[in-house]
């Protein structure tokens, strides 16, 4: 999707991509090497990249280059303002939140010209029917493709280019949602945190327009009935969910739940709760996926002696995660790709493990007669190290502590990795913590006891409190800042240096 952005904009987000993978300075001429443009114009990109976004503390000396990002932002707020102000962005919201839209309104929105109109949707055809076979249909102007597919994609821009912060939906209540989601998920005994209900908001807003707008997805699981019926199993229950589905202006029946909760009912994903289990369809299909999982988890313990005292929800979440391929939502690959960059990282710190597991998860595609390419590899290499608890201490031999509080927006067990990576770095004396709270605002995060806020997404000021934003998989330059930050306070001066 990044080649929805201009030729421009494109090449600015590589040159800061440059600069944040480097903690040294680099030559203006380096840089117009790497990325095949003249002196001239990265030195016109430093200059519009220095107005458009002074955080980055972008600085010029003796032809070189330094970027020092401020403590509270990254460079994932850089690429969500683009795809926010990007025309190919707002074409493809439009066309998702309107059931009808005419020429003159795209014409009215996006200030362009009827034939740059027609260009823009070739553009954008190009990048959305390559990764999800879905295009834009110009007579009517309209989405087309598989109606699972579409809410995949935009499940996954709406994750992408807004934060827990922020609710694009404008005719819809974000509270409502909230609510109702805790509702489902507590029935079914799938406890979220505000990580997984943040996620899980966008999926069932992005569910709930196409289900407004009469687009239904497919339901041929036999636990189609499930949620429903265990939604009605109580009075309070049902009134609840009643009152809640009100409050969204559509009705509480079997249809609207399946509509909503889709996800849930795709006939090869499992629950933690074993009463949902006993409804896959091909249940010798499902026990041969999770004995193949088990055996790759089991292979990876024995040839790099590691230990790992629990690892049935690894194996179920590894076996979701290949069945859910391309309703992934949970770390921006439409706009940063963040896991293969984070894979990319771990890959130069562990060589022998990346290989080994993903050669393991390659024979798993092949005996199971699935597709195995680099995105699906990226999410099952992402499992591991986020859901096997200290896979990383145990791979650097070494575990420390760190004490912040730490606000994740990426897949639920993201915060526990980056706790483990942080506390590597700082040492025992620094304690640290999670925030795992049902919910998200401004007024709550004054409210936490801890005067640090380590954030991977963009938080406004808080008085009091210091906030450092960090990125996806943590730079030197992360780590310098909470170094900073932490040497600032009086109280852990002594402890920090």
């Amino acid at each position: 999707m990044k080649a929805l952005l201009k030729k421009n904009e494109q090449r600015q987000l590589d040159l800061i991509d440059i600069l944040y993978a480097r903690t040294q300075a680099i030559s203006i001429s380096e840089v117009a090497n790497k990325l095949g443009y003249s002196e001239r114009t990265i030195a016109l990109d430093i200059r519009a990249l220095q107005e458009k976004f002074p955080f980055l503390n972008l600085k010029v000396n003796n032809q070189s280059i330094t970027m020092a990002i401020e403590p509270h932002y990254n460079i994932s707020y850089v690429y969500q303002y683009m795809f926010q102000c990007n025309t190919g962005v707002q074409l493809l919201e439009r066309l998702f939140l309107y059931k009808q839209t005419h020429l003159k309104d795209l014409l009215t929105l996006l200030e362009l010209s009827q034939a740059t109109v027609y260009r823009l949707i070739e553009q954008v055809n190009e990048q959305i029917t390559h990764n999800y076979e879905v295009k834009i249909d110009t007579n009517p102007f309209q989405l087309k493709g598989d109606e699972d597919k579409i809410r995949g994609l935009f499940s996954q821009l709406y994750s992408d280019i807004y934060t827990p912060l922020e609710w694009p939906f404008i005719n819809i209540d974000e509270a409502a949602i909230a609510d109702l989601i805790i509702i489902v998920t507590d029935a079914i005994h799938y406890p979220l945190d505000y990580i997984g209900i943040n996620y899980m908001k966008f999926l069932v807003a992005v569910n709930l327009v196409r289900l407004r707008q009469g687009h239904d997805v497919e339901i041929e699981s036999e636990k189609a009935a499930y949620i429903y019926k265990t939604l009605q199993s109580t009075p309070f229950k049902s009134d609840q969910t009643k009152q809640t589905m009100k409050r969204l202006g559509v009705p509480l029946n079997q249809h609207t739940v399946n509509q909503l909760f889709h996800v849930f009912i795709n006939s090869d994903y499992i629950f933690p709760n074993s009463k949902i289990i006993n409804f896959s369809k091909d249940i010798d299909k499902r026990i041969e996926s999770f004995n193949h999982f088990n055996y790759i988890v089991e292979t990876l313990k024995k040839e790099f002696d590691l230990t790992f005292d629990n690892p049935g929800p690894l194996i179920l979440n590894l076996h979701n995660a290949a069945i859910l391929n391309h309703l992934d939502i949970d770390s921006g690959n439409i706009l940063l790709d963040s896991k293969t960059k984070f894979i990319e990282d771990l890959s130069r710190r562990f060589p022998d493990f990346i290989s080994r597991a993903s050669q393991l998860f390659q024979e798993y595609c092949m005996k199971m007669g699935s597709k195995w390419d680099r995105f699906l590899n990226d999410r099952l290499i992402h499992h591991l190290f986020i859901q096997w608890e200290t896979l990383y201490t145990q791979l650097v031999k070494n575990k420390r502590i760190i004490e912040v509080i730490i606000v994740c927006n990426y897949e639920p067990n993201h915060a526990f990795f980056l706790k483990e990576y942080f506390e590597l770095h700082f040492g025992k004396k620094v304690r640290f913590n999670i925030y795992n709270d049902s919910q998200i605002s401004i007024t709550q995060l004054k409210k936490v006891s801890e005067p640090i806020i380590l954030s991977t997404f963009h938080i406004p000021f808080i008085e009091g409190k210091y906030i450092i934003n960090i990125n996806f998989f943590p730079s030197e330059d992360d780590l310098e800042k909470v170094y900073n930050v932490l040497k600032k306070m009086r109280a852990m001066s002594k402890t920090i240096e």
